[in-house]
């Protein structure tokens, strides 16, 4: 009764109309705790407990109505949690892993596509809304890879093309819906939250690392969980693909001079744990005698951002596996953990040249597909090589654009 009176006085009509077509159609709540009843009581949360109740209860339909009709400021704000446990925090980035698991495009795609627009055009703080996400331990790394590539890549779609707001009613995808009068943007505009999600994605890495840490010095794992440490470094994969400008390389300086225990777990990452599986997989896609499509333009605009890095938020839910990268996410990867690294002193960068150089029968064989000598790609890593190396080596533009692909040339010793 006191919940239907602060629903019938304090909220306003909109959301009077969406609880009260709720409550008709959601009439079984099993196992409905005090903390949840009281989330019931929030505008925000409310929201988000009976579009998770509508999913839970498989009524999909229902459920991507309400994600529909939920307005742009509640789809991006954070909320307190208290049913997931004590000072938990909750957010509509959640209901992600569940509407990927439904097997339907749909829902996930509406997901994205509304997360995307109340970024874009809401008043929400999307970035905390993606933190509470980011940091939460009960969702899977590798659902965080997957909303970091798609929600980044939905954003950026709609930037671009702002009419693909209005999505494909059959598919949900905002890919299909093109306007043949639209034209791209000239340069990239740096949206609200997709700016900075790279380094939100680096800090749950660190933090997934810790905890695997902790729990392998407690021995709760044994001989190491492998699996842990290969959805870390996914997650790695994709901060880099959603990088752009100076971000990472920015945050790593900053850590260095105010948290070095920070720099120091991401260094000791890198090296220890990332960089070689990123380039067994560079290697599985360029190695040997695998041809490389390499695109000078293209790779000119990732560089100078006039066409930030996007894929179809679709394609991010499926597996990894080599063959779903492109020529230009393995470009996009490579310049950008050459920036962090650097940031971060270079100290692994020798590591990942000699596992990408492995097996190869000429010194940088696949580095010189991946970045041509003289293209614009290249050109950019050199660059920041040369900046790293300041005055400690007095060498020529294209003596460094020959040597950058050699490990030596970052040893310490050099």
């Amino acid at each position: 009764c006191d919940m239907l009176q602060h629903w019938t006085y304090d909220l306003a009509a909109p959301d009077q109309a969406f609880l009260a077509d709720a409550v008709g159609k959601l009439n079984a709540w099993p196992d409905v705790s005090v903390p949840l009843a009281q989330g019931l009581w929030d505008r925000v949360s409310s929201r988000y407990i009976i579009i998770e109740q509508a999913l839970n209860s498989n009524l999909v339909q229902e459920s991507v109505g309400y994600i529909k009709s939920t307005p742009k400021d509640v789809l991006c704000s954070p909320f307190n949690a208290p049913w997931q446990g004590p000072d938990a925090q909750g957010s509509f980035f959640h209901l992600y892993p569940r509407c990927a698991k439904l097997g339907e495009t749909q829902p996930l795609q509406i997901l994205l596509n509304c997360l995307a627009d109340a970024d874009i055009h809401g008043s929400g703080d999307t970035t905390k809304a993606v933190k509470a996400f980011f940091q939460d331990m009960q969702v899977p790394m590798s659902s965080k890879k997957g909303l970091l590539l798609s929600f980044v890549s939905a954003c950026r779609v709609l930037q671009k093309n702002p009419q693909s707001a209005a999505t494909d009613k059959k598919s949900g995808s905002m890919f299909k819906a093109k306007s043949a009068g639209a034209k791209p943007e000239a340069t990239a505009t740096a949206l609200k939250a997709t700016s900075g999600l790279e380094v939100l994605g680096l800090e749950a890495i660190v933090t997934g690392f810790r905890a695997y840490r902790q729990a392998a010095a407690r021995r709760e794992i044994e001989n190491g969980d492998a699996q842990t440490l290969v959805d870390l470094a996914e997650m790695l994969e994709a901060v880099l693909l959603v990088s752009s400008d100076d971000c990472l390389p920015d945050w790593a300086r900053q850590k260095k001079n105010e948290d070095i225990s920070m720099a120091t777990d991401v260094k000791n990452f890198l090296k220890n744990h990332a960089l070689i599986p990123i380039a067994e997989l560079m290697r599985a896609i360029a190695g040997g005698d695998k041809k490389v499509a390499y695109d000078d333009r293209r790779a000119q605009t990732l560089i100078d951002g006039t066409c930030l890095w996007m894929q179809d938020p679709a394609v991010a839910t499926k597996k990894t596996d080599s063959s779903r990268y492109r020529w230009e996410d393995l470009g996009q990867m490579l310049c950008m953990l050459f920036k962090l690294d650097l940031a971060l002193d270079g100290g692994s960068i020798p590591v990942f040249l000699r596992s990408l150089n492995e097996g190869e029968a000429v010194m940088g064989h696949v580095f010189n597909k991946l970045a041509p000598v003289k293209s614009h790609l290249r050109m950019a890593i050199c660059g920041d090589a040369r900046r790293f190396l300041g005055d400690k080596v007095q060498l020529k533009e294209q003596e460094i654009d020959l040597l950058v692909c050699h490990a030596g040339f970052f040893d310490e010793n050099f």
